[in-house]
């Protein structure tokens, strides 16, 4: 039996096959020209972001992992390129709304008062049980990205292009919104 971290919830065989059928399902329902890997990080992202109105398209655009639009991350052309830093989806939303690139994120100074930001981050995983090691992965790579003043070619890790974009426009956000003392909600999946 799987033990979920979440008031002592269990899992048994029987329900991860079921789970495991119903990916299955939805993955030739939806995306069947995605890989497995790929479809599992957008099936996972699109779940955990139901509540919000996000396109499928925005949806996509916030995977950052290895297994996603960019390329495998295991493979060894990905990691000259950069990693993912434990990141597979990472989602900027400002007063519930989308931001995909730089310029909207610098269009956020046009934005007065009660300014909600919600910084989502998701580590999506088909194995049983989360390893102390992705735990430590995520800790640090978080850190880069809150270290305000530490420099991309600073980090701890070389990151791939997708996540160094996502960590720049989250920077630039603070940045025209700081001022404007906006309240931040960090959520880590």
């Amino acid at each position: 039996m799987i033990t979920l971290p979440v008031g002592g919830l269990h899992m048994s065989d029987t329900d991860v096959r079921v789970l495991d059928e119903i990916l299955s399902a939805r993955h030739k329902e939806l995306a069947p020209e995605m890989g497995e890997g790929e479809f599992f990080e957008f099936f996972t992202a699109r779940e955990i972001l139901r509540n919000y109105s996000l396109s499928p398209n925005e949806i996509q655009n916030g995977i950052v992992g290895g297994d996603g639009r960019r390329g495998d991350g295991g493979s060894d052309q990905s990691k000259e390129r950069g990693t993912d830093g434990g990141i597979d989806a990472f989602y900027l939303l400002v007063n519930g709304r989308y931001i995909g690139d730089a310029d909207a994120a610098e269009d956020l100074k046009h934005l007065k008062q009660n300014i909600q930001v919600e910084l989502i981050i998701i580590q999506a995983s088909r194995e049983q049980g989360f390893p102390m090691n992705r735990v430590l992965r995520l800790g640090e790579t978080s850190e880069n990205i809150f270290s305000l003043g530490l420099n991309p070619e600073d980090f701890t890790e070389q990151y791939n292009e997708a996540l160094l974009d996502a960590i720049q426009r989250f920077r630039i956000a603070h940045r025209v919104l700081v001022g404007k003392r906006p309240t931040l909600n960090v959520s880590t999946f």
